[in-house]
C-alpha cells in the first residue's frame, strides 16, 4: 500500500498567501512619482545650476502632461545652456502644448531659431512641419518634412508615419 503525504505538507499549503513573504520588509519601497518629483524640485531649489536635474524635470513634466510646469523647467534649463537647438525645440513643444497644441507665435519662433543653428534637428523639423501645416503653409510643411525624411531611414516606424503625413499633405 502506497503512503500518501498529508495535504498539509504539500508545498502550496506550506505558505499562507495572506501573510507577507519572508524578507518582504527588507525590500526597499519605491517612492511615488509625485514624491520623486517633489524631491527633485527641492534639490533644484537648492542647486538651480543643475542642468541634468532641469532636463529630467522638464521631460518628466511633459510626459505627465503638466505643460505649464514643463515650460518653467525648460526656461530654467535654457538659462543654463543657452539657445541649444534640442532644448529650444522641446521648449517650443511645451509652450505649444500649454497653449492647447497651438504652435503659432513664440513656439514657431523658437523652432525657427533652433533650425537656424541646426537645420537637421529631427524633432525641430517634425514640429516645424506641423506648425507650418497648422498655419496653412503646405509648401513650407513639405520643405521641412522632405528635409527630415532621409534622416529617419534608421527609424522605420517614424519614417512610415512621416511618409504618410507627406502623402496627405501633397494631396
Amino acid at each position: 500500500r502506497a503512503i500518501r503525504p498529508s495535504t498539509a505538507l504539500l508545498p502550496e499549503n506550506l505558505v499562507d498567501p495572506s501573510t507577507p513573504r519572508q524578507g518582504a520588509a527588507l525590500e526597499p519601497s519605491v517612492p511615488s512619482v509625485d514624491v520623486m518629483l517633489a524631491q527633485l524640485q527641492a534639490r533644484l531649489a537648492k542647486n538651480p545650476d543643475d542642468e541634468r536635474g532641469w532636463s529630467i524635470l522638464a521631460r518628466a513634466m511633459m510626459s505627465l502632461n503638466h505643460y505649464p510646469e514643463a515650460v518653467q523647467a525648460y526656461e530654467a534649463w535654457l538659462r543654463l545652456v543657452g539657445n541649444r537647438p534640442d532644448v529650444l525645440v522641446r521648449y517650443a513643444d511645451a509652450l505649444a502644448m500649454a497653449a492647447g497644441g497651438n504652435f503659432g507665435g513664440r513656439p514657431s519662433d523658437l523652432l525657427e531659431e533652433a533650425l537656424a543653428v541646426d537645420p537637421f534637428e529631427l524633432q525641430g523639423l517634425w514640429l516645424s512641419g506641423i506648425a507650418a501645416r497648422e498655419q496653412g503653409d503646405l509648401k513650407q510643411t513639405l520643405i521641412y518634412w522632405y528635409r527630415l525624411e532621409p534622416l529617419l531611414v534608421g527609424q522605420p516606424e517614424s519614417l512610415e508615419d512621416l511618409q504618410r503625413m507627406i502623402t496627405d499633405t501633397e494631396a
